[in-house]
Formats: structure tokens, C-alpha cells, sequence
């Protein structure tokens, strides 16, 4: 690799992709024409470089992937609109983000700008989310071409619906309180730029009053303070617990939790998901090996419902990743799935504790970790995988703890 200070392209690749970061937290537009250009730059510097981006350090993680991918399009190909369905597949594009995001994070200065810049958008959106609760107003809303305000009902940022937001803002949150806690080789300022900032979007993603993201928000705090080497432990064991009593005291939040969930047990009512994940399920039984195709599970479902239903319970997706993946791409689809996410937090896990790694490898491996924990549970009763604006964080989210394996790889060469 030849990549040095002064190189112009890496320069203009991490100015792109902070872009794309900053940008994943209030416009996918944004963000995905910043990570447009970054996948062109990226592919200009592997071949000039001879850059291998799919390092081997990592190989079971881009071996289920590419299994993972492999599968999907021959599931779309096999389905009942070939074109279509790969066409949507398209999307798969974002584990690009991966190796891009590892390539630049592997310089512990670009990592650390990378961070930052996400820690800094996360935070002013958080503001913004706060703001919409309180006021009740959307203050950046574009109707018609023109920058307006606009009521809203939930606090939803700048995305289409509060549930995206929530979820969004439980994983970022997760990982930036996490890094600022945990990551004692960063200066005092940027802990506690990560710690605010990561405290602000967890406590958005209560505001949104969403089930799952509150779920998440409370048990990455307690599980954040079981795995904590500090003092500060007790700090935030005391906000996992502080969580748990808001739920508990305020009566419509209390609803959600209890009334609510016992709906959702309902094998009945079309809303609940025991109902949506049984028909979901018979999809999965009747192409148990290939599924049905991307963009295929709409017409599957609606067949498998009352004709009398109303619109609003016709779905295209099974409000599980694990049970959409099995309809979509059939059972082995759904193996290779979990198996990207078992490699993921093997490597994210163990990199946490590896003792001979620096603090800030460790603690970046952690907060990716707390992430895609926090990112998972949300995708219980949500298809999030499925949710670009999420899903393209989660990818970087993902990159930058795992960089900390190329990192320490490349450091034992030099050092041999």
C-alpha cells in the first residue's frame, strides 16, 4: 500500500466518506451520492495501489457475505420477477461500506475523524429530534422544493417515520456512549463529545416511544455496564436503571410495554406479530430453499390474509430480518445471514478483549459490538436490515470496530 499523507485521492476518499457519515444521520440522498463517489475513489486507489479490500484477517466475515449475496441473487433469479428482484437487490451495495470504511480507519487519525464527524451529526440531529418532542414542530421539512415547517405527530429528525429514527439513534447511541466511556486513550474533549452526544441519541430513541428501540436502549445500558472497566459503571447501571423506572412510571409508555405486547401475542389480530410471523413463516414453508425473491413478498402475503383486509396490513416485509431474510432468499439464505452476524461479533468480541491491543482498539471494537446488539435487538420486530437509512451506519459502525483486527495485523508485521 502505498498510500501516504499527501495523497490527494486517500484525502478526497476520506473527505467523501466523512460526507457520506455525516450525511447518514439526515439524508440518505446525501449520503449515498457521498458514498457514490467514495466507492469510485476506492476502486481508483485499489488499483493503483494493488489494495486488497477484502483483507484476510477478516475472512470469514466477507465469506458469508459473499455466500450471503451469492444466494440472494440466485434467489431472484429463481423467483417469479427476476428482473425486478435483482434490481432491488441493488441494495446489497452497502457492504461496500465495509472495506472502504477499514481501509480509512486503519489510520488511527482518520478513525478518529470519522468518529468525530459522527459524533458531532449524531448530536446536532439528536437536538433536533429533542426539539420536534417539545415544540411538536418539524423545522427543516422540504414540501414542494422549499425548506418549511411543518407539525408533526413523533419526533422523526429528518427521516420519513419515527420507528427509523429511534432505531437510527439507539444504535449510534450505543456506540458513541460506549466509545466515550471505554476509549481512554481519547483526549478528554472527544470522550465527552462522544459521551454527550451518545447520551443525547439514546435518549431520543426513548422519545420515540418505539418498543424496540427503548428495549434496546435499556439493555445495551446494562450490558454497557457489566463489560465497562471503570468506575463509570455504576453510572450507567444507574441510567439502564433509570430507563427501566421511566418505563415503569410513565402510564403510556407502560401501556406499550404491557397492553400492547400482550396484542402482539395475538394470533388474531392482523396487527400483532405472532400474526404476521406465522404467515410470514408459511412463506418460508412453501419456498423453504430459494424463497420467493426480492420485492416478492408483498404478493405472498397479502394471499396468505383474510380478502377483507384492510390496506394498512398488507405488508412487504415479515417485521423480523431473521424471518424476511428465510422468505426472501429461503432458508439457506437466512444461514449465511446469521452467519455474517456470528462473524461479525466473533471478531468484534474477542477484539474487545484482547489485552495486548491499545485502548482505543479495544474500546472501538466494544462500541461496534453494543451497536449491532443494539441494532439487533431493534431487528426482532423490525425488518432494519431492510432499512437503508440504518442499515448504511450499521455497515460503518461495523467497519470501524473491525478495523482494529487490519490495524494490529499490519502493526505485528512492522514490528517482526
Amino acid at each position: 500500500m502505498t498510500t501516504t499523507s499527501n495523497d490527494w485521492l486517500k484525502r478526497t476518499l476520506l473527505a467523501f466518506f466523512a460526507l457520506f457519515v455525516v450525511g447518514s444521520t439526515f439524508s440518505i440522498a446525501l449520503a449515498q451520492t457521498a458514498l457514490g463517489f467514495s466507492l469510485i475513489l476506492f476502486i481508483i486507489i485499489c488499483i493503483r495501489d494493488r489494495y486488497q479490500p477484502f483483507v484476510i484477517q477478516l475472512n470469514w466475515v466477507w465469506l458469508f457475505i459473499a455466500l450471503y449475496f451469492s444466494w440472494l441473487l440466485l434467489s431472484c433469479a429463481l423467483g417469479a420477477t427476476p428482473l425486478r428482484s435483482m434490481l432491488i437487490a441493488k441494495e446489497e451495495w452497502l457492504f461496500l461500506i465495509m472495506p472502504m470504511a477499514i481501509y480509512l480507519a486503519t489510520d488511527q487519525r482518520h478513525r478518529r475523524q470519522l468518529a468525530t464527524a459522527f459524533a458531532i451529526a449524531v448530536g446536532i440531529v439528536s437536538l433536533y429530534g429533542i426539539s420536534q418532542a417539545i415544540t411538536g414542530m418539524a423545522y427543516l421539512k422540504i414540501v414542494d422544493g422549499k425548506l418549511t415547517s411543518a407539525p408533526i405527530l413523533e419526533a422523526s429528525g429528518n427521516f420519513s417515520n419515527c420507528m427509523t429514527f429511534g432505531n437510527y439513534c439507539v444504535t449510534a447511541g450505543s456506540f458513541l456512549l460506549c466509545l466515550g466511556l471505554a476509549g481512554s486513550d481519547e483526549s478528554r474533549q472527544r470522550r465527552l463529545l462522544f459521551s454527550i452526544s451518545g447520551l443525547l441519541a439514546i435518549a431520543v430513541a426513548i422519545i420515540t416511544l418505539r418498543r424496540g428501540a427503548i428495549a434496546a436502549a435499556v439493555v445495551t445500558l446494562l450490558l454497557l455496564a457489566v463489560l465497562l472497566r471503570s468506575r463509570l459503571r455504576w453510572l450507567v447501571a444507574a441510567l439502564g436503571v433509570t430507563a427501566i423506572a421511566v418505563i415503569i412510571a410513565v402510564p403510556g409508555l407502560q401501556g406499550r410495554f404491557s397492553e400492547q405486547a400482550a396484542k402482539d401475542m395475538s394470533s388474531d389480530y392482523p396487527g400483532s406479530r405472532v400474526y404476521i410471523w406465522t404467515r410470514s413463516l408459511d412463506i418460508v414453508k412453501s419456498h423453504p430453499v430459494f424463497g420467493v425473491g426480492q420485492g416478492n413478498f408483498y404478493d405472498e402475503y397479502v394471499a396468505r390474509l383474510p380478502v377483507d383486509i384492510t390496506d394498512n396490513r398488507k405488508l412487504t416485509h415479515a417485521h423480523n430480518d431473521f424471518i424476511n431474510v428465510a422468505a426472501i432468499a429461503g432458508i439457506p439464505g437466512a444461514l449465511f445471514f446469521i452467519g455474517i452476524w456470528l462473524a461479525v461479533f466473533h471478531f468484534l468480541w474477542h477484539g474487545s478483549r484482547k489485552r495486548h491491543w491499545s485502548s482505543a482498539d479495544r474500546a472501538f471494537c466494544l462500541a461496534a459490538f453494543l451497536a449491532g446488539v443494539a441494532f439487533l435487538i431493534t431487528s426482532m420486530v423490525e425488518a432494519t436490515f431492510a432499512d437503508e437509512e440504518v442499515r448504511q451506519m450499521l455497515m460503518f459502525v461495523w467497519a470501524i470496530g473491525l478495523a482494529s483486527w487490519y490495524k494490529s495485523s499490519e502493526q505485528s508485521i512492522q514490528t517482526a
